[in-house]
């Protein structure tokens, strides 16, 4: 909670600039973006950028948002920010429709195949996982019976990482993150939600759900690798607000 109106008022109590932004056009926190990223690596500082944007879900999984007016989400669906994208680039005619849909059907076909293969993996293997998500697949060892995890929570999961092409264990540890707030890859945020603390289990990642084409330079993997996690919910602390 704050007394400003706006959060960028705080910039100046800090010293440092701040910028307001358009959050839904792609552009203009690009701009807005590459000046702060510029005046930090000229030795200038951070840079306080808030960006105005729409929920387009509800807090969770379980939210389905009944107390916000159809007609809302209707006018901020006109906003959204991948499909006001795209209007520009036709308009300004940087690509065609045709070009688009390439690119759509390339990213769709990627992904059905890393979904197949994953699916053929697992019956090979004759592992009963279950989907969830958009393609991460869960296989519950014990669900636990401590407190579930759920969007926003604070969990600590103790895991090892293993790449699923060669079997091989690339990282073991503990880490603690705030589950479904997308500090952690996707197949995390989605796989973790279905254990309570104490719980174990294994999460099939395929590549466009784990690292996708950002591999750091240096990593084990390649990129679209998919990912092996054997998973213990060491600890969850649930959010204030639940």
């Amino acid at each position: 909670q704050t007394a400003a109106k706006n959060l960028v008022d705080k910039a100046g109590a800090y010293g440092i600039p701040g910028e307001q932004v358009d959050g839904n056009d792609v552009l203009a926190v690009h701009d807005v973006a590459r000046r702060a990223v510029d005046l930090a690596r000229s030795g200038g500082g951070p840079t306080l950028i808030e960006s105005m944007t729409y929920r387009m879900k509800g807090h969770a999984e379980h939210d389905a948002q009944a107390y916000v007016p159809k007609e809302e989400i209707e006018q901020w669906k006109v906003r959204d920010p991948i499909e006001r994208y795209v209007r520009v680039l036709l308009e300004s005619r940087v690509a065609t429709a045709e070009e688009l849909s390439a690119i759509d059907q390339t990213i769709s076909g990627e992904v059905d195949r890393e979904l197949s293969a994953m699916e053929n993996y697992l019956k090979t293997k004759k592992i009963n996982a279950q989907k969830t998500g958009k393609g991460t697949f869960v296989l519950v060892k014990q669900q636990g019976n401590g407190s579930a995890a759920n969007v926003g929570d604070s969990v600590t999961v103790k895991y090892t990482g293993k790449i699923l092409a060669t079997d091989s264990v690339f990282e073991s540890g503990t880490y603690t993150f705030p589950l479904g707030q997308s500090k952690v890859i996707q197949g995390w945020d989605e796989g973790i939600k279905l254990f309570r603390k104490g719980g174990t289990g294994t999460l099939f990642v395929p590549g466009f759900l784990a690292y996708g084409r950002n591999v750091r330079p240096g990593s084990p993997f390649k990129p679209f690798d998919a990912m092996i996690f054997d998973v213990e919910i060491m600890d969850v602390k649930p959010n204030p607000v639940h």
